[in-house]
């Protein structure tokens, strides 16, 4: 039968220590351990701390997730999901965790740009729709070719005339129209 006696005081019977973790009851310092592995599909796009790599058993880890500029967090998954940025877990078996993050899609300065476009690719400001102040929104000189970070260069688009009528004159001390 198993014995469920526990010597040293780390909660762990000696049984369980000798056969199941192949730790040394009588020793303290030795108790059953549990792996936690942090997916790093994450890198360049956020940062996540407290990311241990062994855990006693049954303690909990604490894990927090931080996008980096242009990037936004969506979410843990693995065997623990959560959309909570700080999350807590309970190290009773090995565990996998992935922090997902993408793409900040949002644009808050309206000029069809991206946080992420603007941030990571135009290098734009992503809350000033006009960047160089030039009087055309970024999107708008990015989709002419223009360069939406010099105010010297503006979109060269053909203009548009809205009254095509137009007389032409003599060249002459009369200034007849001939046409």
């Amino acid at each position: 039968t198993k014995d469920p006696s526990e010597t040293e005081g780390d909660g762990v019977s000696n049984y369980d220590e000798l056969v199941t973790h192949s730790t040394d009851p009588a020793d303290s310092n030795s108790y059953p351990t549990h792996a936690l592995e942090i997916n790093q599909d994450f890198i360049g796009k956020g940062i996540v701390s407290g990311n241990n790599i062994i855990y006693k058993k049954d303690t909990t880890a604490t894990l927090s997730a931080s996008p980096l500029e242009a990037y936004v967090f969506d979410g843990w998954a693995g065997d623990y999901e959560s959309q909570e940025f700080t999350i807590q877990i309970l190290m009773n078996t090995d565990k996998e965790l992935s922090a997902l993050f993408s793409e900040d899609l949002r644009d808050p300065d309206q000029d069809n740009l991206s946080n992420y476009a603007e941030i990571k690719i135009y290098k734009t400001d992503p809350n000033l729709a006009d960047t160089d102040g030039d009087g055309y929104d970024d999107g708008l000189e990015i989709s002419e070719n223009s360069d939406p970070r010099d105010n010297e260069v503006v979109p060269n688009g053909a203009p548009i005339i809205d009254n095509q009528n137009f007389n032409i004159k003599e060249n002459s001390p009369y200034n007849k129209i001939i046409g």
